[in-house]
């Protein structure tokens, strides 16, 4: 039990606990150890499983974070329809174009020199980074690189074997590391973004991306195309040929690009916090 007393305990991250008295409110952000649990990490997979039921059955209100995780939610526990309310998130303010200086020292320090395509998320396998690989290989020769930039995630051996043995690895930047303004920098300076992830919840990088003003490229992976709309160009099959062509339109069509960056700025206007 809970000690102390509160007329609302809001538990912020999937489970609940027992409270003795009060209205428990709990916050559950995807459902993708659901519906990939192949792609969560099996301790954390067994942690969320043995939990989540009692917490859905026992809260008197559920917050998710789409609209897309809510009807998740409802589909797997269906004790959680009339009491799962959704509101998207709010992007920070420092997601807007760089400044050309900053720039250009944070290519130079990461030896940025070419246009280069730029993902961003944690390297494991529901971001499908094996995918975009094998996407960038057939537009690598145009002299365009690829830069991943995301901590080490689960089951990430595949993954960075494929990228550091791709026979074009020295386009291929891993950046696990940055330091403070330098992701709004990157986006700034890349030709695109991409995401061909299977499945998120919310998805901040592609928004990020339109507030530093690039064209999106990314798959429909749960929220995705919610959250997206058609500010970014939306590719549904997980196809190396049809990410090929995607990410070659978005960096070589001009006017295509000016008409997504624009609508991406107009479009992150609706994610304030």
């Amino acid at each position: 039990m809970l000690a102390g007393k509160a007329d609302i305990f809001h538990f912020t991250n999937f489970l609940s606990r027992p409270v003795r008295k009060g209205k428990v409110i709990a916050s559950v952000h995807d459902m993708s150890f659901m519906r990939y649990p192949e792609f969560t990490e099996e301790k954390n997979l067994a942690y969320l499983t043995r939990g989540i039921k009692r917490t859905i059955d026992s809260a008197d209100a559920i917050i998710t974070i789409s609209k897309f995780s809510a009807d998740e939610i409802e589909h797997f526990f269906p004790s959680a329809k009339g009491k799962t309310f959704y509101s998207h998130l709010g992007i920070a303010q420092n997601f807007s174009p760089a400044a050309p200086d900053l720039v250009a020292a944070t290519k130079a320090k990461y030896k940025l020199e070419h246009p280069y395509i730029i993902t961003v998320g944690t390297i494991e396998p529901r971001k499908n980074h094996l995918l975009l690989v094998d996407a960038f290989e057939q537009i690598a020769e145009q002299g365009i690189d690829l830069v991943v930039v995301g901590g080490i995630g689960w089951k990430s051996e595949k993954i960075i074997e494929r990228l550091t043995t791709s026979k074009f690895t020295s386009q291929i930047h891993i950046l696990n590391h940055l330091g403070d303004g330098e992701l709004p920098a990157l986006y700034t300076g890349a030709a695109a973004f991409a995401l061909p992830s299977y499945y998120e919840g919310f998805g901040f990088p592609p928004l990020e991306a339109m507030g530093c003003g690039i064209p999106v490229v990314s798959a429909p992976g749960g929220s995705l195309e919610e959250v997206i709309e058609d500010a970014g160009m939306i590719v549904p099959d997980y196809n190396a040929d049809a990410w090929a062509a995607a990410l070659t339109k978005a960096i070589t069509d001009t006017q295509l690009r000016e008409t997504l960056i624009n609508k991406g700025f107009s479009h992150i206007k609706n994610f304030t916090w």
